[in-house]
C-alpha cells in the first residue's frame, strides 16, 4: 500500500488517510508501521517475522507513544529546538513495547526499529533542520555518512534524522530536490539508483500522520 500525501497541510489530509486504512487512527498507524518494518527488514536482506507478530509490535508502539505522551504541537510562530532523547530511555521503552508481544523475543533488528520509530513519535517538534544529512564534503560521493548505502540500510528514515522537520514541511518533490542536491555531482549515480532508500516515502507517511494526529481535537 502506498502512503503518500503531497502536503501535510491540505484540508482533509488526515481524514482521507485514516479512511483508507480501516477508518481509525490506530489502524492507520499499524498499517503504516507494518509497511515500514517490512521494508526495514527487506533493505537489510533479512526475513521479517510474520505479519501478525509485526502488527502486535506496531500496536505496542502506538500504545507506548500515547502512554509517554506525544510532543506538544508548535504554534505557527514557534520554531522549537531539537532535543536528543536519552539512549537509556529509548531502550527501556523499546523493551517495554517488545515484552507485550505474544512471544517476546530478543531481536536486535526489532529493537533498533522500535527505537527509531519512538524517536520519530516522541521527539519535540522543531522547524530548523540540523543539516546532518549533508555533513562532510557532499562533492565527494559517500563523504557524508548519511549518503552511504551501508549506513542508510540501518536507518528507517534514510539520510535524515527520524525527527527531521522536512518530512512534514516539504512535499515529496521538494524534498527529493533538496536531498538530491546534497549528494553533489559525484554522488548523483548512487542517489538516483537508491532514492527510495535515502528518502523513504513510507516514513514520510508515518511522520505526516503523527503530525496531523496530535493536532486533532480530543473528545
Amino acid at each position: 500500500m502506498a502512503f503518500v500525501i503531497s502536503s501535510p497541510f491540505q484540508p482533509g489530509s488526515y481524514e482521507r488517510l485514516v479512511s483508507t486504512c480501516g477508518g481509525s487512527p490506530v489502524r492507520t498507524f499499524v498499517e503504516i508501521a507494518l509497511e515500514l518494518v517490512k521494508r526495514y527488514y527487506a533493505q537489510l536482506s533479512v526475513i521479517p517475522p510474520g505479519d501478525a507478530y509485526l502488527r502486535s509490535l506496531s500496536e505496542g508502539l502506538w500504545e507506548t507513544a500515547l502512554q509517554e505522551g506525544p510532543p506538544v504541537p508548535l504554534a505557527d510562530n514557534e520554531i522549537g529546538e531539537p532535543r536528543t532523547l536519552e539512549d537509556s530511555y529509548l531502550l527501556a521503552l523499546a523493551e517495554k513495547t517488545m515484552v507485550r508481544l505474544p512471544r517476546h523475543r530478543t531481536d536486535d533488528l526489532l529493537r533498533a526499529f522500535c527505537i527509531q520509530i519512538l524517536v520519530a513519535l516522541l521527539s519535540p517538534e522543531f522547524k530548523a533542520c540540523r543539516q546532518s544529512y549533508q555533513a562532510g564534503d557532499a562533492a565527494n560521493a559517500g563523504a557524508c555518512a548519511r549518503q552511504s548505502l551501508e549506513n542508510c540500510r540501518d536507518r528507517v528514515s534514510g539520510s535524515h534524522c527520524e525527527d527531521c522537520p522536512f518530512f512534514v514541511a516539504l512535499s515529496k518533490d521538494q524534498h527529493r530536490k533538496l536531498l538530491g542536491r546534497s549528494f553533489g555531482a559525484a554522488g548523483q549515480p548512487v542517489w538516483s539508483a537508491n532514492t527510495d532508500l535515502f528518502l523513504p516515502e513510507d516514513f514520510r507517511a508515518l511522520r505526516i500522520f503523527w503530525h496531523l494526529h496530535i493536532r486533532q481535537p480530543r473528545s
